[in-house]
C-alpha cells in the first residue's frame, strides 16, 4: 500500500471539486457545521458581505486578536455569500500548517485536488480555478504571512476566486483589503425599527446562550443582570473569554464569577477539549500571537502593558525606551525598533488597535484581556519598575507641563487632555505613591488645578493625601504645592476645617522658604475659605496681602483673582455698584489674558448676582444664561449648578414657582452627580427660593415638579435655557456692558461652525458632521478667530455668547 502524504485529501476532506462537476451538490456543505448558535454581528456581516461583493475586492483579511470570533463570522459570512459563486464556497483551516510553503498544497487538498505535492499545487490549482466562480476562506493565517504572494499569484490567476481571510494580522500584500474584527458590542444600537437589533447587547446575548449549556434553565434577571453586565465588560466584549466564562456557571453564580475576574486569565479556562489548544484557555490564545512576535516586538508590547486606558504615540516613545531621566530597563532590546514601527507591528498583530482621540491625535487601546497577559509577562521577567518608572516619569513630565497652560486661553484643552489620560494618571500615582513617593507628590501636586477644574475633588483630595502620607515631611516646594491643592479641594467638598489646617501648614513651609509665589497663592487661597466661612475682614487682608505679593511680581493672573475676591467681599457687604465695577476690571484682565474660567464661569455669573440684587431680573437672567452655555462649553458642572440656582432665584422673582421648583431639581442633580456639596453662598440662595415656590405650589406639586427637573438630562436643561430669552431679555442685554457684535458679519458657514464650537465640538468632528475636510474648519476657525478678536476657541465661544451671534 501507497505511502499517504500529510497532504494527500482525506475520505473527510471538503471535495469541493464534486461540487463543481455536479450541480446536484449544494456549496455549502463545504463549509463546517456550527454546533452552537451564531449571535448578534449583524453589522460585521453586512459589511463584509458588501466588500467582499465589490469587484475589486478579492481577497479580504478578518483581523483580530484571538478570541474575538474571526472564524465564526468568516464562515457565516461565507454561507450567506455562497449564492454569488456559482461554483461553491469552501473552508481551509490552517492552524495545524507550520510552514508556509505548504499552504498553497493544503489548500488544494481541501479542495479534493489529488496529489497536490508542494512543486505542482500552484499550477494545478490554477488550472483547476482559472474558469471557476469560488469563495474560498483559509483560517488562521498569522503564522504564515510569508505564503502570501503565492495566494496573490493565484488570485491574479483565477479572475472569479475571492479569498476571506482570517488572521490576527494582515498578510501584508498588494491588493489585500482589511477588516478589524471588533469585540461584542456591550450596549445595544440601531434602532427599533432595525429587525435585527437583539433584545440584549450581543456580549450579554452571548453570554446567555453559552450559560444555558452549563445551566439549561439560565435566565437573566434583575438579581443577576448587574453581575452579568460586569462580567460582559471585564472581558472585553470578547467572544471566547465569555463562552470560557459562561461554563463556569456549572460551579459559580454570575455574582462570585464577576467578584473573581479581577484576575481574568486563571479563569478563562476549560475550553472544549475539542478545539485548538490556543482556543482551550484565553491565556493559550494570547501566547499564540504572543510568539508570532519578535523578541524585540515582545518588550515593546510587556512596556506598553502598563498604560491603562490608552496612550499616544509620545508616550510609546518614552515608555519603550525608558526616558526622561532613566536608563533602558536591563531586558530592554539592545536594538528595539522605533515606536511607530513597534506600534504598527502590534497593531497588525491585534495587540493595539487605533482608537480616534478627540484633539485628532492618534490613540492606541489595549484590550484589558491582553494587557493583563502583558503585565503576567512583565512580571516573569522582572521587569515591572523599570516599566512603571518610565510611565510615571512620562505622566509626571505631562501634569507639569499641563500647569503652564491651565490658567491661560489653552486651559480647556489641556483639561481635556488630562480628562483623557485619567486611567495613565491613576496608575502612574497608584505605582508611584508605594514605589517612588517623591514623584507621586509631586505629581499629585502637579494635578490638584485639574481636579479642581473638572471637578474629581473627592478623588483628587484622596490621592493627594496618600501622597503626603508617603513622602518624607520635608520644607519643599513639591510639599507645600501638594498642601495647597489638597486644602483647597477640602474646601470645595466643604471640609473647612482641613482645609485651613492644610493651607495654613504649606503657608508656613512657603515662608520658611521665602517663596513669595506659593505665599500669595496660599494667601488667595485663605481669602476664599474665610469668604466662604462669612469671615469677610478676614478674608480682605488676606485679598489685600496677596494682591501686594501679585502686584510685586507683575503676576496679573493673581492680581486679577485678587480683585475678584475683593469684588467678592463688597458684593456680599452690599455694595454692589463697587462690587460690579470690581468684577469688570477683573474682567478685562482676563480678557487679555484669554483666562476661560474668568471668561466663561466667574464674570457672567458675578454680574447676574449682582444684577439680580439690584432687581435688574431681566438683566441678571440673560447674563445667567450666557454663563450658562458657557460653562457647559467648558464642561464646568459646579458652575452650571450655580447659574441654573441663580435662574430659580430670578424665575421666584418672577412669581414663576414650577420653574423655580424643576430647576432646583436639576441643580441638585448636577450636583449629586459630581459629589460636591452647595457652597454657602449657594446654599443659601437654594434654600430661599426652595421654600418660596413650596409655599406657593404646596408640598405635593413642589416635589412633583422638582423630581421633574431632576430627571432631566443636564444637557436638556442647558438647551432649553440658553434658548429662553425672549425680546425684552435680549433688548436688555444690548444695554450691558459686555462687547458689541463684530464689525464683520458671519457667513452662514461660519455661523454654524461657531454654533458647534460653543457646544464644545472639536475641529475634526466638525468636518466629519459637515462632510467638509479637516483643513476647511481650519480656514474657517481662522475667520472667525479674526472677525471675533479672539484667541482661543473658549474666548471664541465667550464672545459668540456675548454678542447673540448663537
Amino acid at each position: 500500500m501507497a505511502k499517504t502524504s500529510a497532504l494527500t485529501a482525506s475520505p473527510n476532506a471538503p471535495v469541493l471539486l464534486q461540487s463543481l462537476a455536479t450541480s446536484n451538490n449544494a456549496p455549502e456543505k463545504f463549509l463546517p457545521a456550527s454546533l452552537s448558535s451564531f449571535v448578534g454581528r449583524h453589522r460585521e456581516i453586512k459589511a463584509i458581505c458588501a466588500l467582499v461583493r465589490r469587484e475589486e475586492v478579492r481577497l479580504l483579511t478578518l483581523t483580530g486578536p484571538g478570541g474575538v470570533g474571526k472564524t465564526r463570522l468568516a464562515i457565516e459570512a461565507a454561507a450567506r455569500l455562497r449564492e454569488n459563486y456559482a461554483d461553491g464556497a469552501g473552508f481551509v483551516a490552517l492552524a495545524g500548517i507550520t510552514d508556509p510553503n505548504l499552504v498553497i498544497p493544503a489548500v488544494a487538498q481541501a479542495l479534493g485536488i489529488p496529489e497536490a505535492d508542494e512543486r505542482a499545487a500552484l499550477p494545478r490549482l490554477k488550472t483547476f480555478l482559472s474558469r471557476r466562480q469560488v469563495l474560498l476562506v483559509l483560517d488562521n493565517v498569522e503564522h504564515l504571512v510569508a505564503a502570501g504572494p503565492s495566494l496573490t499569484d493565484l488570485l491574479a490567476s483565477c479572475p472569479s476566486l475571492s479569498m476571506v481571510v482570517t488572521s490576527r494580522r494582515a498578510i501584508g500584500v498588494y491588493g489585500e483589503h482589511v477588516f478589524r474584527v471588533p469585540p461584542l458590542t456591550l450596549a445595544r444600537v440601531g434602532t427599533a425599527a432595525d429587525s435585527e437589533e437583539l433584545e440584549h447587547p450581543e456580549a450579554i446575548q452571548l453570554f446567555i446562550e453559552r450559560a444555558r449549556s452549563a445551566v439549561a434553565d439560565f435566565e437573566i434577571d434583575d438579581a443577576n443582570r448587574d453581575a452579568i453586565v460586569t462580567i460582559c465588560r471585564q472581558l472585553d466584549g470578547l467572544p471566547l473569554a465569555i463562552e470560557l466564562a459562561a461554563a463556569r456557571l456549572a460551579i459559580l453564580p454570575p455574582s462570585v464569577l464577576a467578584s473573581r475576574l479581577t484576575r481574568r486569565l486563571p479563569l478563562l479556562t476549560g475550553g472544549p477539549r475539542d478545539a485548538p489548544k490556543r482556543l482551550q484557555t484565553m491565556r493559550d490564545a494570547i501566547a499564540w500571537s504572543y510568539d508570532l512576535l519578535s523578541a524585540a516586538e515582545q518588550a515593546c508590547f510587556r512596556r506598553l502593558s502598563v498604560c491603562v486606558g490608552g496612550f499616544s504615540l509620545e508616550a510609546a516613545e518614552v515608555i519603550i525606551s525608558g526616558d526622561v531621566g532613566r536608563a533602558p530597563a536591563a531586558n530592554a532590546p539592545a536594538d528595539p525598533p522605533t515606536p511607530l514601527t513597534a506600534i504598527m507591528s502590534l497593531v497588525r498583530g491585534s495587540f493595539l488597535h487605533l482608537h480616534p482621540s478627540p484633539a485628532g491625535e492618534s490613540r492606541f487601546l489595549m484590550l484589558e484581556t491582553i494587557r493583563e497577559y502583558g503585565l503576567e509577562q512583565l512580571a516573569t521577567l522582572d521587569e515591572e519598575d523599570a516599566a512603571h518608572g518610565a510611565h510615571a516619569a512620562y505622566f509626571l513630565d505631562l501634569a507639569e507641563q499641563a500647569g503652564a497652560y491651565l490658567w491661560g486661553s489653552e486651559q480647556a484643552e489641556w483639561l481635556d487632555r488630562l480628562e483623557e489620560e485619567q486611567g495613565n494618571l491613576r496608575a502612574a500615582l497608584l505605582w508611584s505613591v508605594e514605589g517612588d513617593p517623591d514623584t507621586a507628590l509631586r505629581l499629585a501636586g502637579a494635578l490638584w488645578p485639574f481636579w479642581r477644574l473638572r471637578f474629581h475633588a473627592r478623588e483628587g483630595h484622596a490621592w493627594l493625601e496618600r501622597a503626603l502620607a508617603a513622602a518624607p515631611a520635608a520644607a519643599t516646594p513639591a510639599r507645600s504645592t501638594a498642601l495647597l491643592g489638597s486644602g483647597t479641594l477640602a474646601w470645595a467638598q466643604g471640609d473647612y476645617a482641613r482645609a485651613e489646617q492644610q493651607l495654613t501648614e504649606a503657608l508656613n513651609l512657603a515662608e520658611e522658604r521665602e517663596d513669595g509665589v506659593h505665599i500669595a497663592h496660599l494667601r488667595l487661597a485663605l481669602g476664599r475659605l474665610a469668604w466662604d466661612k462669612g469671615e469677610l475682614e478676614r478674608a480682605r487682608a488676606w485679598f489685600d496681602e496677596a494682591l501686594a505679593r501679585f502686584q510685586g511680581g507683575k503676576n496679573q493672573h493673581g492680581i486679577a483673582m485678587c480683585v475678584h475676591g475683593l469684588a467678592l467681599v463688597a458684593y456680599k457687604l452690599g455694595a454692589y455698584a463697587n462690587a460690579a465695577e470690581l468684577f469688570n476690571e477683573a474682567l478685562a484682565v482676563w480678557k487679555e489674558l484669554g483666562y476661560p474660567w474668568g471668561l466663561t464661569c466667574c464674570i457672567p455669573g458675578h454680574l447676574a448676582d449682582v444684577a439680580r440684587r439690584q432687581g435688574h431680573h431681566r438683566r441678571a437672567a440673560t447674563l445667567y444664561r450666557q454663563s450658562l452655555a458657557l460653562n457647559w462649553q467648558q464642561k464646568d458642572r459646579e458652575n452650571i449648578t450655580w447659574n441654573l440656582i441663580g435662574l430659580a432665584a430670578v424665575a421666584a422673582a418672577r412669581g414663576d414657582f414650577e420653574r423655580v421648583a424643576r430647576l432646583l431639581g436639576a441643580a441638585s442633580a448636577v450636583r449629586e452627580a459630581i459629589d460636591a456639596p452647595l457652597m454657602p453662598d449657594e446654599r443659601a440662595d437654594y434654600d430661599l427660593a426652595a421654600a418660596g415656590a413650596r409655599a406657593t405650589l404646596g408640598g405635593e406639586a413642589f416635589d412633583a415638579a422638582w423630581a421633574e427637573g431632576r430627571a432631566l438630562a443636564v444637557a436638556d436643561v442647558v438647551t432649553a435655557e440658553v434658548r429662553l430669552p425672549d425680546a425684552a431679555e435680549a433688548t436688555d442685554a444690548a444695554t450691558s456692558t459686555l462687547p458689541g457684535p463684530p464689525e464683520e458679519a458671519l457667513t452662514a458657514r461660519e455661523a454654524q461652525i461657531l454654533r458647534l464650537v460653543v457646544a464644545g465640538w472639536r475641529d475634526k468632528e466638525i468636518a466629519d458632521e459637515l462632510f467638509i475636510s479637516h483643513r476647511t474648519v481650519q480656514t474657517h476657525m481662522g475667520r472667525l478667530f479674526r472677525k471675533l478678536k479672539a484667541r482661543s476657541r473658549t474666548a471664541a465661544a465667550a464672545a459668540a455668547v456675548q454678542r447673540g451671534l448663537v
